[in-house]
């Protein structure tokens, strides 16, 4: 491709035309021509630019592997630099390292090259073998030139890599000659022209520049391309712990500090002596945790703790004083933002989820299990071929255990420590608390010193995209990387950053924004500087929150950790109700209405949620805190229709204004264009707004409400036949089930169009396995699913009451069809889950379980005796010490399903579930210390506001069936 061709198709590929008018206006270029007129300029500067340079690439050698021809590029490009800062010159196992280390990374970059250039030359050549390319392409002088030439963007890239890295060597050695004396005397380390040095894996910031270790003849130091101001006033803080605690002292690393870079002591990991010592490890990790929190620490993972005996030692602490909100919250989800940032969660120490991994990185959560979770690019080499496998979790992490006490060759995870944690944070918390004063005199004797770094993104975001504009096509002019490298960060929204963001990847940097503690000015990269004179220093920020600290928060923050070790897992299996019901409700509504946020009329929850940990058999569930949705599900749909039959059944006009707030929220903060929040779902998404409509329909119908729910319908109708999750939960079988109940209130011929589309999209997605029945696939799971929620029961529910609404033959076979299929996942009367790699016996909840699964049958088939075996089975849950309250997955749940089909269908087996419940009811309390829980759930399926509902409902027949979107 030449000239604009390759732009051209880069330009379709990807932007969108409103992205390209975007992309001219940022870098103010006038129209498309001009853009093309600069494009070629810029790749002839360029060409002409590389020509000196590719003269060194002269006597090229011949050349057996792609390996040996990177590392001739590198080392034919390194000597002349070598030769201009000839104090490397001295020190032999140096330049050796230097070599060695920029082997590695001009193979990464020239990698996708070499084989995309292979691979044309064979589409002109068929029988070319990789042999052959090698051995008559990379080994001849003339075509390596060629190559570089037509790919001059890659070239520079190359040139521009071992020019900054050497020179930076050459400066990290001049500080070594002259800091080698103080280094000697502070670190026990004699620094002689044997040293050596190991590239970190460390980011590369401000022109290449990135931690390194260098080695002596017995010891190693590290060295940083900063101060350590940072790890200096940790350390005083520290020493006041130490000071105020004389049972346990929290080790030092030793520290030599310079204005622009600094020395720090190389730590190693070393076994715990005793069990004690393993003990006081915790504890101390406790005490660190809370001065980090105090601090405002964050990004501490786990290649920063090293397990030294019974000491943690942090070595890397250049995230201190980060996401002090600086802004005004403008919406309720700021606050809590806000809350979250300024949380023990922020400092990285205890479990987490990154983006990019799929297992733990904290400091504290992470173990032997950890993958990579983004690709790794592997060169496959075969006679005939030549190519790049990206492959996910091909490598595992490089994990050695540093971060965890070892005593007796085994490692002691926290698990078995969490009190001494506790102990440690609580002691730690209370002594800073005593200590503001003193805490804040260290600090301000730093404040012109310490510089804050503001992670605005992830490193590893930044890191992918310069890795993916290292492909070739990108690489024949500047401005094609531009292009691309411009449309990647265009996706995260335009910020004052974004040039400068831009313009260190493209440089090959990691980009680096940063103030000082007592400045209200963001700096990026050294490049520019912004100021905002209306709003205050980072310092006073900080002072103000360490002002407002009480024992309140020491609550708060224990109670997070507590959350976060999967330790204080308070669920509805330990909410005990029911006394007198409407005390109950009462009780239960008062905490909701208490851990309510109101923020410029509009009002939300922290929402408590739980990933699944499937590898760690010690560790099942990690927190995960964040603002609620506007979900039926677990959102604020769900929790206005709980409120909503509040003031319905208790006419308390309070009830009708908590309703009301959250109504409005949901109205006014509407935006369908915003299409990413929503998909199509009852439970999940834009079915969730209809079904609320209608169930207030009776006592409130305005212009607004109506107007919103006429453009979700006209949107769903266009969403329906493109759905493949198709299930109950989120998919097309849910609005089935909801529009029928729509009809059978009001019929109408668009309402009647939009059940048309969902049963035609059902049926155009049912899979038919001869002479064994016919079932739907997860579109998730890629599999069979059965239950209600997720699975294929919930979709034969949604088809009978089709059926028994307009009375269709093939929809009566279909059913019949696919319940031989379900059929065969039973054995004595049981079914199976299908959803692990192995089957277990499903549960009895009406989610993904037994009652669930009988929904449809009662429709179609009414009772059997086979039936009884299913319900002898479900009274022995009565039996259970603890039995989950919520509606999902919980008694109240059945209950109210039990209700429903004795009523509505006359399952007389079901009338003495009913007695049994009830009386297993009447004997629960509320387990008063459950709602000491900060965090507690408030959500409708799996919280208090459904523990409500379904409360409600018992005592009125009237209330409809939220779980089978009755109404």
């Amino acid at each position: 491709m030449d000239n604009y061709e390759l732009l051209e198709y880069n330009l379709a590929e990807f932007m969108t035309s409103d992205m390209q008018e975007e992309f001219l206006q940022f870098f103010h270029f006038q129209n498309i021509n001009e853009f093309k007129e600069q494009y070629v300029h810029s790749k002839k500067l360029l060409k002409d630019q590389n020509e000196e340079m590719l003269n060194e690439l002269k006597e090229w050698r011949q050349v057996d592997s792609i390996e040996k021809f990177s590392q001739q590029v590198t080392i034919k490009l390194t000597e002349q630099y070598f030769m201009k800062y000839p104090n490397l010159i001295k020190y032999k196992n140096v330049s050796n390292n230097i070599n060695e280390n920029l082997c590695k990374d001009i193979h990464e970059i020239l990698l996708r090259t070499i084989v995309y250039d292979f691979n044309l030359l064979k589409s002109q050549l068929q029988k070319l073998s990789v042999k052959s390319y090698i051995r008559n392409y990379l080994s001849n002088e003339k075509y390596v030139t060629g190559l570089f030439q037509r790919f001059p963007v890659l070239f520079n890239l190359i040139d521009k890599k071992i020019k900054e890295t050497i020179c930076y060597i050459s400066e990290v050695i001049q500080h070594v000659e002259y800091d080698s004396k103080e280094i000697n005397e502070l670190f026990s380390i004699q620094l002689d022209q044997e040293i050596g040095v190991e590239f970190s894996s460390g980011d590369p910031h401000l022109s290449g520049k990135f931690p390194l270790v260098i080695t002596g003849k017995k010891n190693k130091i590290i060295y940083k391309p900063r101060s350590n101001y940072n790890d200096l006033l940790f350390g005083e803080c520290v020493a006041l712990f130490n000071k105020n605690n004389f049972n346990k002292q929290l080790a030092q690393i030793k520290l030599l500090n310079r204005k622009t870079y600094s020395w720090s002591e190389f730590v190693v990991s070393d076994p715990c002596q005793s069990e004690e010592e393993v003990q006081d490890f915790y504890y101390k990790m406790g005490a660190i945790i809370a001065i980090l929190f105090y601090l405002n620490a964050s990004d501490i993972h786990l290649e920063n703790l090293i397990a030294s005996g019974g000491s943690p030692m942090l070595i890397d602490l250049e995230c201190l004083f980060n996401n002090l909100d600086r802004m005004e919250a403008l919406s309720v989800n700021d606050k809590i933002h806000e809350f979250l940032t300024n949380s023990v969660l922020n400092s990285g120490i205890v479990p987490m989820y990154n983006e990019f991994f799929k297992d733990d990185i904290s400091a504290l959560g992470s173990h032997e299990n950890l993958f990579q979770r983004f690709s790794v690019p592997q060169l496959i080499v075969s006679e005939d071929d030549l190519e790049i496998k990206f492959t996910e979790n091909s490598d595992e992490f490089k994990y050695s255990y540093s971060n965890v006490p070892m005593y007796h060759g085994q490692n002691y995870r926290f698990l078995d420590y969490k009190q001494q944690i506790y102990q440690g944070f609580t002691e730690t918390f209370h002594l800073f608390l005593d200590k503001k004063s003193e805490l804040i005199d260290i600090v301000e004797r730093y404040k012109n010193d310490i510089t804050i770094r503001h992670l605005i993104k992830p490193t590893a975001t930044y890191s992918k995209i310069a890795t993916l504009s290292y492909h070739p096509r990108f690489l024949t002019a500047p401005f094609d990387r531009l292009l691309f490298v411009y449309s990647q960060m265009a996706r995260f929204g335009s910020t004052p950053f974004l040039t400068y963001e831009i313009e260190d990847i493209l440089e090959g940097d990691i980009p680096y924004v940063f103030s000082k503690l007592n400045s209200n000015t963001l700096n990026i990269s050294k490049k520019m500087t912004f100021t905002n004179n209306s709003r205050i220093d980072f310092l006073t920020l900080w002072k103000k929150k360490i002002h407002s600290l009480s024992e309140k928060d020491l609550n708060y923050q224990l109670n997070i950790l507590q959350k976060s070790f999967g330790d204080k897992n308070i669920t509805l299996e330990d909410l005990f109700i029911i006394g007198e019901k409407n005390d109950e409700i009462k009780t239960l509504e008062s905490y909701i209405h208490s851990k309510r946020i109101v923020h410029n009329k509009q009002v939300t929850w922290l929402h408590t949620g739980y990933e699944d940990l499937t590898k760690d058999k010690d560790f099942k569930i990690r927190l995960k805190l964040q603002p609620m949705n506007n979900s039926l599900y677990n959102g604020k749909i769900g929790v206005a229709i709980t409120y909503y039959y509040l003031w319905k059944t208790k006419n308390d006009f309070d009830y009708k204004n908590r309703f009301l707030l959250i109504l409005n929220d949901l109205l006014d903060h509407f935006d369908l264009s915003n299409q990413k929040n929503y998909d199509i779902g009852v439970f999940s998404g834009l079915g969730g707004y209809i079904y609320l409509f209608n169930l207030i329909a009776p006592s409130l119908r305005t212009s607004k409400l109506i107007a919103i729910e006429q453009d979700i319908l006209q949107y769903l109708g266009q969403k329906i036949k493109k759905d493949k999750i198709l299930d109950i939960m989120s998919g097309t079988a849910g609005l089935l089930l909801l529009f029928c109940n729509i009809y059978k209130k009001s019929p109408n011929k668009e309402l009647k169009k939009l059940i048309g589309l969902c049963v035609e999209n059902l049926l155009n997605n049912l899979i038919e396995s001869e002479g064994k029945g016919s079932y739907w696939e997860s579109s998730v799971e890629k599999k069979l699913i059965l239950g209600f929620s997720h699975g294929t029961s919930g979709i034969l529910y949604a088809l009978a009451i089709y059926e028994e609404l307009f009375s269709v033959t093939k929809i009566k076979e279909t059913i019949g069809a696919v319940t031989l299929f379900e059929n065969q996942h039973r054995k004595n009367g049981v079914w199976f889950d299908t959803r692990g790699e192995k089957w277990i016996e499903q549960n009895t909840f009406y989610c993904n379980g037994l009652v669930g699964m009988l929904t449809h049958r009662y429709l179609m088939e009414g009772e059997s005796p086979e039936e009884l075996l299913y319900f002898a089975r479900l009274k022995e849950e009565l039996n259970k010490e603890r039995v989950d309250s919520c509606l999902c997955h919980g008694f109240l749940g059945n209950m109210w399903l039990y209700r429903h089909f004795f009523i509505h269908h006359n399952i007389k087996s079901y009338a003495f579930l009913l007695d049994d419940w009830n009386a297993y009811l009447d004997k629960r309390t509320i387990n008063e210390s459950c709602l000491e829980d900060e965090f507690l759930d408030v959500g409708l399926m799996t919280g208090l506001s459904g523990v409500i509902l379904g409360l409600l409902a018992l005592e009125n027949p009237n209330i409809p069936n939220i779980l089978l979107f009755d109404l």
